[in-house]
Order: C-alpha cells, then structure tokens, then sequence
C-alpha cells in the first residue's frame, strides 16, 4: 500500500512539473542590458506567455516569475509598443486587476509575437479574444468584472 501511494505522489508530482516544462524561477537572474537582449528572448517571452495562458490564475512561484520576465520585457523592448488604453483599463479594472493586467499583457505579447506585420486594431483583437477565452474557461478561476462578464455574455448571444 505504501509502494502505492508513494507512486501515486511520484507520478503527480512529475505531471506538475512537467506541465510547467521549465523552472520560470530562472527568469529571475535573466537582464536586459542592451537592444538585442530584448530579441533575444522572444522565444521565451512568448514561451512565459503560453505557460501563463495555459495555467489557472494562482500565488504559483513560476507564474510569478513568468509574469515578471513577461512585464520587464513589455516596459523595455524597442521593438512593440503596449498602450494602456480605455479597453486595457476597462478589461483589467476591478479589485483583481492585479491578476488581470499581467494577463491582458500576456494576450497582447503572444498575439505580437505569433502574428508578423499585424496592425494594431487586428493585434487588440486578437489579444481580447484571447483573453476571453481564457477568462470563459471556469478552470482557470478568474475574477471576473462587468465589462468581462459583458463581453462573455455578448460572446454566447
């Protein structure tokens, strides 16, 4: 019985770690020193982007880190400009916009780097489609606001 329960704990203890794939806490050392840093680490901006859209909100310390790595390189890459607009703010504004600001980001950084020469109305649209997805799907236990539940509402009409 306890050959059985310790492989139980052996096998979902492998299953968490190897659905994250990657220890996000590394991020914590990675820097930005010049341009070319920036580009990088795309592929593992959009890298944090996918685990961080792929994953239920929570305190998880690689979620953390992955947000941190995402946020530091959004503030400082050459390359994309983020606008905090009235749809940012309306979609992330709430008591848990703490949540939803960095998962707004994540939307607009992988539609950024999955899609070349997108003009910024397509890019918006795709991110807030994204987001919706995420924020439809009961598992990933957001916290919704008005203009979310709208929007989902508006979704199923």
């Amino acid at each position: 019985m306890k050959k059985v329960a310790l492989g139980l704990l052996l096998i979902f203890g492998f299953l968490s770690f190897a659905k994250k794939g990657y220890d996000y806490r590394k991020l914590n050392k990675k820097r930005f020193a010049c341009s070319a840093d920036y580009k990088q680490h795309e592929e593992l901006v959009l890298k944090c982007a996918d685990f961080i859209l792929s994953t239920p909100i929570s305190q998880d310390e690689h979620r953390e880190c992955a947000t941190k790595f995402l946020m530091k390189w959004a503030n400082g890459t050459p390359d994309y400009r983020f606008e905090i607009d009235k749809t940012f703010v309306d979609l992330t504004k709430g008591k848990n916009s703490a949540e939803l600001a960095p998962l707004y980001f994540a939307c607009l950084i992988k539609t950024v780097l999955t899609h070349d020469n997108i003009s910024k109305e397509e890019m918006k649209e795709k991110a807030l489609n994204t987001y919706l997805d995420y924020c439809g799907n009961r598992k990933n236990r957001v916290k919704k606001n008005k203009t979310v539940k709208q929007l989902l509402k508006q979704r199923k009409e």
